[in-house]
Protein backbone atom coordinates (compact mmCIF):
# COMPACT_ATOMS: atom_id res chain seq x y z
CA UNK A 1 0.00 0.00 0.00
CA UNK A 2 2.94 2.71 -0.11
CA UNK A 3 2.00 5.72 -1.64
CA UNK A 4 -1.09 5.37 -1.75
CA UNK A 5 -3.99 7.65 -1.88
CA UNK A 6 -7.38 6.85 -0.74
CA UNK A 7 -10.56 8.78 -0.75
CA UNK A 8 -13.25 7.93 2.26
CA UNK A 9 -16.65 9.23 1.39
CA UNK A 10 -18.79 10.69 4.91
CA UNK A 11 -21.58 13.02 5.44
CA UNK A 12 -21.05 16.40 7.43
CA UNK A 13 -22.59 15.20 10.30
CA UNK A 14 -22.13 14.49 13.94
CA UNK A 15 -22.18 11.01 14.22
CA UNK A 16 -19.69 10.50 11.20
CA UNK A 17 -17.71 12.96 12.21
CA UNK A 18 -16.84 12.00 15.73
CA UNK A 19 -16.15 7.94 13.89
CA UNK A 20 -13.47 9.67 11.43
CA UNK A 21 -11.86 11.96 14.48
CA UNK A 22 -9.20 9.94 14.87
CA UNK A 23 -8.52 9.74 11.17
CA UNK A 24 -9.31 13.72 10.54
CA UNK A 25 -6.98 14.79 13.36
CA UNK A 26 -4.17 12.75 12.14
CA UNK A 27 -3.99 10.81 15.54
CA UNK A 28 -4.13 7.39 13.90
CA UNK A 29 -0.83 6.28 12.10
CA UNK A 30 -1.62 5.72 8.57
CA UNK A 31 1.49 4.91 7.61
CA UNK A 32 2.78 6.16 4.17
CA UNK A 33 -1.15 5.58 3.62
CA UNK A 34 -2.91 8.97 2.28
CA UNK A 35 -6.24 9.02 3.97
CA UNK A 36 -8.83 11.99 2.04
CA UNK A 37 -12.19 12.27 3.52
CA UNK A 38 -14.52 13.44 0.66
CA UNK A 39 -17.77 15.28 2.50
CA UNK A 40 -20.84 14.24 1.00
CA UNK A 41 -24.79 13.78 1.72
CA UNK A 42 -25.94 10.37 2.15
CA UNK A 43 -28.36 10.30 -0.90
CA UNK A 44 -24.94 11.82 -2.59
CA UNK A 45 -22.95 9.11 -0.68
CA UNK A 46 -25.30 6.21 -1.90
CA UNK A 47 -25.22 7.84 -5.50
CA UNK A 48 -21.28 8.16 -5.32
CA UNK A 49 -21.41 3.79 -4.20
CA UNK A 50 -23.62 3.21 -7.26
CA UNK A 51 -20.74 4.47 -9.68
CA UNK A 52 -18.04 2.76 -7.49
CA UNK A 53 -16.54 6.00 -6.97
CA UNK A 54 -14.67 6.13 -3.51
CA UNK A 55 -12.79 3.08 -2.83
CA UNK A 56 -13.83 3.22 0.83
CA UNK A 57 -17.83 5.10 1.83
CA UNK A 58 -20.19 5.44 4.08
CA UNK A 59 -23.67 4.71 2.86
CA UNK A 60 -27.47 4.00 3.87
CA UNK A 61 -27.78 0.46 5.17
CA UNK A 62 -30.43 0.34 2.63
CA UNK A 63 -28.30 1.66 -0.46
CA UNK A 64 -26.20 -1.98 -0.02
CA UNK A 65 -28.46 -4.34 -2.08
CA UNK A 66 -28.02 -2.21 -4.83
CA UNK A 67 -24.53 -1.48 -4.18
CA UNK A 68 -23.44 -5.36 -3.20
CA UNK A 69 -22.13 -6.28 -6.49
CA UNK A 70 -19.03 -3.90 -6.08
CA UNK A 71 -19.10 -3.03 -2.40
CA UNK A 72 -18.27 -5.26 1.03
CA UNK A 73 -19.56 -4.60 3.77
CA UNK A 74 -16.76 -3.78 6.97
CA UNK A 75 -17.55 -4.98 10.46
CA UNK A 76 -17.03 -1.73 12.42
CA UNK A 77 -18.02 2.24 11.20
CA UNK A 78 -21.85 1.26 11.48
CA UNK A 79 -24.59 2.99 12.75
CA UNK A 80 -27.30 1.45 14.65
CA UNK A 81 -29.57 2.91 16.49
CA UNK A 82 -30.30 1.53 20.09
CA UNK A 83 -34.35 1.91 20.50
CA UNK A 84 -34.03 5.14 18.27
CA UNK A 85 -34.22 6.24 14.83
CA UNK A 86 -35.22 8.35 12.43
CA UNK A 87 -38.80 10.23 13.54
CA UNK A 88 -41.65 11.54 11.64
CA UNK A 89 -42.31 14.87 12.74
CA UNK A 90 -45.35 17.58 12.11
CA UNK A 91 -46.24 21.00 13.24
CA UNK A 92 -50.01 19.99 14.14
CA UNK A 93 -50.81 17.22 15.75
CA UNK A 94 -51.55 13.81 13.88
CA UNK A 95 -52.66 10.72 14.63
CA UNK A 96 -51.27 7.42 13.20
CA UNK A 97 -54.36 6.90 11.72
CA UNK A 98 -54.67 10.49 9.70
CA UNK A 99 -50.75 10.03 8.34
CA UNK A 100 -53.20 8.00 4.77
CA UNK A 101 -54.02 11.36 4.20
CA UNK A 102 -51.10 13.53 4.86
CA UNK A 103 -47.85 13.92 2.94
CA UNK A 104 -44.63 13.03 4.37
CA UNK A 105 -41.21 15.23 3.04
CA UNK A 106 -38.17 11.87 2.77
CA UNK A 107 -34.68 12.56 2.61
CA UNK A 108 -34.44 10.55 -0.23
CA UNK A 109 -35.71 7.18 -1.82
CA UNK A 110 -32.17 5.09 -1.19
CA UNK A 111 -31.91 5.87 2.30
CA UNK A 112 -32.52 3.67 5.13
CA UNK A 113 -35.18 5.97 6.73
CA UNK A 114 -37.10 5.71 3.75
CA UNK A 115 -37.07 1.70 3.37
CA UNK A 116 -38.29 1.80 7.14
CA UNK A 117 -41.09 3.95 6.60
CA UNK A 118 -42.31 1.95 4.12
CA UNK A 119 -42.35 -1.25 6.40
CA UNK A 120 -43.94 0.73 8.82
CA UNK A 121 -46.86 2.16 6.54
CA UNK A 122 -46.46 1.12 2.81
CA UNK A 123 -49.48 3.21 1.74
CA UNK A 124 -48.04 6.88 2.71
CA UNK A 125 -47.36 9.38 0.13
CA UNK A 126 -44.13 10.89 0.03
CA UNK A 127 -42.24 13.61 -1.62
CA UNK A 128 -38.63 13.81 -1.89
CA UNK A 129 -36.73 17.09 -0.62
CA UNK A 130 -33.13 17.81 -0.10
CA UNK A 131 -32.31 17.24 3.80
CA UNK A 132 -31.57 20.68 4.56
CA UNK A 133 -35.44 21.44 3.16
CA UNK A 134 -37.22 18.97 5.03
CA UNK A 135 -37.89 21.43 8.31
CA UNK A 136 -38.26 24.42 6.76
CA UNK A 137 -41.17 22.53 4.52
CA UNK A 138 -42.60 21.29 7.44
CA UNK A 139 -42.73 24.76 8.93
CA UNK A 140 -44.19 27.05 5.55
CA UNK A 141 -46.73 24.23 5.89
CA UNK A 142 -45.71 23.02 2.09
CA UNK A 143 -46.10 19.12 3.78
CA UNK A 144 -47.95 18.04 6.54
CA UNK A 145 -44.60 16.15 8.17
CA UNK A 146 -41.40 15.31 7.50
CA UNK A 147 -39.22 12.27 8.15
CA UNK A 148 -35.66 13.36 9.89
CA UNK A 149 -32.53 11.79 10.17
CA UNK A 150 -28.69 13.00 10.94
CA UNK A 151 -28.95 17.12 11.26
CA UNK A 152 -32.67 17.19 11.73
CA UNK A 153 -33.01 14.47 13.87
CA UNK A 154 -31.06 16.48 16.16
CA UNK A 155 -32.39 20.09 15.46
CA UNK A 156 -35.85 19.36 15.01
CA UNK A 157 -36.69 20.25 18.87
CA UNK A 158 -35.65 24.00 18.12
CA UNK A 159 -37.86 24.19 15.65
CA UNK A 160 -41.12 23.77 18.24
CA UNK A 161 -41.91 20.49 16.64
CA UNK A 162 -43.32 17.39 17.48
CA UNK A 163 -42.76 13.41 16.75
CA UNK A 164 -45.99 12.03 15.08
CA UNK A 165 -44.12 8.43 14.99
CA UNK A 166 -40.18 6.88 16.42
CA UNK A 167 -39.46 4.27 13.89
CA UNK A 168 -36.72 3.43 16.22
CA UNK A 169 -39.19 2.54 19.32
CA UNK A 170 -41.24 0.87 16.55
CA UNK A 171 -38.68 -1.11 14.99
CA UNK A 172 -36.96 -2.70 18.36
CA UNK A 173 -40.93 -3.63 19.55
CA UNK A 174 -41.40 -5.21 16.40
CA UNK A 175 -37.88 -6.91 15.99
CA UNK A 176 -37.63 -8.04 20.23
CA UNK A 177 -35.09 -5.42 20.64
CA UNK A 178 -32.66 -5.64 17.63
CA UNK A 179 -30.86 -2.43 16.85
CA UNK A 180 -31.84 -0.62 13.84
CA UNK A 181 -29.49 -0.13 10.97
CA UNK A 182 -29.21 3.22 9.65
CA UNK A 183 -25.63 3.14 7.65
CA UNK A 184 -23.06 1.13 7.13
CA UNK A 185 -18.83 1.23 5.78
CA UNK A 186 -18.63 -0.38 2.81
CA UNK A 187 -15.14 -1.03 0.63
CA UNK A 188 -14.78 -1.70 -2.88
CA UNK A 189 -14.53 -5.50 -3.49
CA UNK A 190 -12.10 -4.99 -6.42
CA UNK A 191 -9.19 -4.01 -3.67
CA UNK A 192 -6.90 -6.12 -2.62
CA UNK A 193 -8.15 -8.12 0.21
CA UNK A 194 -5.20 -7.00 2.83
CA UNK A 195 -5.90 -3.74 1.67
CA UNK A 196 -9.66 -3.67 2.11
CA UNK A 197 -8.56 -5.61 5.88
CA UNK A 198 -6.19 -2.45 5.96
CA UNK A 199 -8.67 0.30 5.53
CA UNK A 200 -10.99 -1.72 7.82
CA UNK A 201 -8.32 -1.45 10.35
CA UNK A 202 -7.94 2.29 10.30
CA UNK A 203 -11.66 3.21 10.41
CA UNK A 204 -11.97 0.45 13.98
CA UNK A 205 -8.73 2.68 15.28
CA UNK A 206 -9.98 5.48 14.43
CA UNK A 207 -13.37 5.00 16.27
CA UNK A 208 -11.99 3.32 19.39
CA UNK A 209 -9.80 6.34 19.48
CA UNK A 210 -12.73 8.80 19.51
CA UNK A 211 -14.40 6.78 22.19
CA UNK A 212 -11.33 6.92 24.21
CA UNK A 213 -10.98 10.71 24.06
CA UNK A 214 -14.93 11.36 23.97
CA UNK A 215 -14.39 15.60 25.00
CA UNK A 216 -12.07 15.92 22.06
CA UNK A 217 -13.92 14.24 19.86
CA UNK A 218 -17.16 15.59 20.40
CA UNK A 219 -15.74 18.88 20.46
CA UNK A 220 -14.71 18.25 16.81
CA UNK A 221 -18.20 16.48 15.92
CA UNK A 222 -19.86 19.88 17.41
CA UNK A 223 -18.31 21.75 14.24
CA UNK A 224 -20.89 19.72 12.01
CA UNK A 225 -23.91 21.05 13.92
CA UNK A 226 -23.27 24.50 14.63
CA UNK A 227 -26.70 25.21 15.45
CA UNK A 228 -27.81 22.75 17.75
CA UNK A 229 -27.37 22.23 21.55
CA UNK A 230 -24.84 20.73 22.30
CA UNK A 231 -26.14 18.27 24.43
CA UNK A 232 -28.93 17.36 21.90
CA UNK A 233 -26.25 16.64 19.73
CA UNK A 234 -23.57 14.47 22.32
CA UNK A 235 -27.28 12.22 23.09
CA UNK A 236 -27.72 11.92 19.60
CA UNK A 237 -24.04 10.57 18.92
CA UNK A 238 -23.73 8.44 21.93
CA UNK A 239 -27.05 7.06 20.43
CA UNK A 240 -25.93 5.98 17.02
CA UNK A 241 -21.71 5.79 17.72
CA UNK A 242 -21.51 2.80 20.44
CA UNK A 243 -19.70 -0.83 20.55
CA UNK A 244 -21.55 -2.16 17.45
CA UNK A 245 -20.18 0.65 15.33
CA UNK A 246 -16.41 -1.03 16.78
CA UNK A 247 -17.47 -4.19 15.80
CA UNK A 248 -21.18 -4.74 14.88
CA UNK A 249 -20.97 -8.66 15.62
CA UNK A 250 -23.92 -11.03 15.78
CA UNK A 251 -26.32 -8.40 16.92
CA UNK A 252 -26.00 -6.05 14.09
CA UNK A 253 -25.43 -8.79 11.71
CA UNK A 254 -28.80 -9.89 12.39
CA UNK A 255 -30.03 -6.54 12.65
CA UNK A 256 -29.34 -6.14 8.90
CA UNK A 257 -30.47 -9.53 7.98
CA UNK A 258 -33.32 -9.05 9.52
CA UNK A 259 -33.91 -5.60 7.89
CA UNK A 260 -33.06 -6.94 4.50
CA UNK A 261 -34.92 -10.08 4.26
CA UNK A 262 -38.47 -7.86 5.72
CA UNK A 263 -37.16 -5.41 2.74
CA UNK A 264 -36.67 -7.81 -0.15
CA UNK A 265 -39.99 -9.45 0.79
CA UNK A 266 -41.55 -6.29 0.79
CA UNK A 267 -40.49 -5.60 -2.69
CA UNK A 268 -38.76 -2.41 -1.00
CA UNK A 269 -34.95 -3.53 -1.77
CA UNK A 270 -33.57 -6.34 -3.76
CA UNK A 271 -32.30 -9.45 -2.20
CA UNK A 272 -28.77 -8.56 -0.29
CA UNK A 273 -27.86 -12.29 1.57
CA UNK A 274 -25.71 -13.53 2.37
CA UNK A 275 -23.91 -10.46 3.63
CA UNK A 276 -20.49 -9.94 2.53
CA UNK A 277 -18.34 -8.70 5.86
CA UNK A 278 -14.51 -7.78 5.92
CA UNK A 279 -12.71 -7.44 8.79
CA UNK A 280 -9.64 -5.53 9.94
CA UNK A 281 -6.33 -7.31 9.18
Amino acid sequence: MSGMKFQIGYTPTADDAYMLFGLTSGNIDTGDLKIEPVKENLPSLNDHASRSQFPLTMISAAAYPFVRDRYSLLSCGASFGLGCGPVIISREPISEVELDDKIIAIPGATTTAYAMLQLYKPTLRTRVLPLDKLIPAVETGLVDGALVIHEEFVTYQQWGLRVVADLGRWWADTQQGLPMPVSCCVVRKDLPADQQQKLAGLIRQSIEFALANHSQAMAYALGFSVDADAKIVERFVRQYVNELSVDMGSAGREALEAFFTQAATAGILSPALPLEIVEPA
